[in-house]
């Protein structure tokens, strides 16, 4: 299967979050996955024409393509929010994105309506798309957390901001296959096996 590259979350030595808990899911279930982790837009592009089985981490919604791919229960939400320079007002909807000027990181799922907005503003990197907005170069760009939260506190960024209760989106990680019986049956295996693992974390916080 395919994986994106994110980092400490799905990485080529096997050491990311996503790595270790499906290195858990083999342990209960036997299953084991030849994974292939690669830049997210070469990764979904892959699994669009057929060169996977399945894709990490993918949600259908963000996927016109895929809507009738098969799904596990989700690993992680990931929130989407839209970023300001602090010197204008935070943006906590879709709506006020419309009449401005938005960027995204090229090759990262949006849900249609914000692909609409970004339209052709998409840099390499999550880094180039906050110079672009540091330079007032757009008025606001979309990111996910936890990676624009991890950057603004590793590289000291000061002059943006973004409100953590109004995201304008939430990605829902999970691995999603094509559908066919045998990822059906594989998947509901894995499913279980994750939620079990799921309640077992929660036991141990409580």
């Amino acid at each position: 299967m395919a994986a994106f590259k994110i980092a400490n979350v799905l990485e080529p030595d096997g050491t990311g979050t996503y790595d270790k808990l499906l290195a858990e899911v083999t342990q209960k279930t036997g299953i084991t996955f030849n994974i292939q982790v690669l830049p997210i837009a070469r990764a979904r592009e892959s699994y669009a024409q057929g060169r996977f089985d399945c894709l990490i981490p993918l949600d259908t919604v963000f996927e016109a393509r895929h809507q009738d791919h098969l799904t596990s229960v989700p690993f992680y939400e990931a929130n989407l929010y839209a970023i300001t320079r602090k010197s204008d007002k935070l943006v906590q909807s879709i709506q006020e994105l419309q009449s401005m000027t938005v960027a995204g990181e090229l090759g990262v799922p949006y849900t249609p309506e914000i692909d609409a907005l970004i339209k052709t503003n998409k840099n390499p990197t999550l880094a180039g798309a906050v110079r672009m907005l540091r330079a007032s170069r757009v008025d606001a760009i979309v990111a996910y957390t936890p990676d624009i939260q991890e950057m603004i506190e590793h590289d000291h960024i000061t002059d943006i901001h973004f409100d953590p209760n109004s995201p304008i989106a939430t990605y829902h990680d999970a691995l999603t296959c094509r559908p066919t019986d045998t990822n059906l049956e594989l998947l509901n295996k894995i499913n279980h096996a994750l939620l079990e693992i799921f309640i077992a974390q929660e036991q141990l916080q409580n």
